[in-house]
């Protein structure tokens, strides 16, 4: 959604107020359970549950672009000395799962294409994080 130029109509900063307190409850839930990745995770699980439900929720592009560099440096902080160090540790499970991803993308496009779907949908369809 973008940002009208005479600044957002008051539905659309109820949506963005209901969305944002939506993010805030599903973080502080998460965080309450210990669970990892709370503000990010938590925030998505509600917003989510709520938007399929049927809700009416919005964002402002400003304000989007803002999160995505606050979630950046969030998970940037994430990786530390000690992580670095246990990644050789990783080395086995990181190429299982490279290759299990390139195992994806060949067999899930080639399973979306005989069930009819075109080609580019089958392609973008198959991949995570491919958008």
């Amino acid at each position: 959604m973008t940002d009208p130029p005479g600044g957002l109509p008051p539905a659309s900063l109820r949506n963005i107020c209901t969305a944002l307190a939506l993010g805030i409850a599903g973080g502080a839930t998460f965080f309450w359970l210990s669970l990892p990745l709370p503000w990010m995770l938590g925030a998505m699980a509600a917003t989510s549950i709520a938007a399929i439900s049927g809700v009416p929720l919005a964002m402002s592009k400003h304000l989007r672009h803002l999160m995505i560099a606050v979630i950046g440096v969030l998970l940037g902080s994430a990786f530390t000395p000690d992580l670095a160090d246990q990644i050789v540790r990783w080395a086995a499970s990181l190429a299982i799962l490279a290759l299990f991803l390139i195992l994806l993308a060949v067999l899930v496009p080639w399973c979306l294409r005989r069930a009819g779907y075109d080609r580019a949908t089958a392609f973008f369809s198959a991949l995570p994080a491919v958008a």
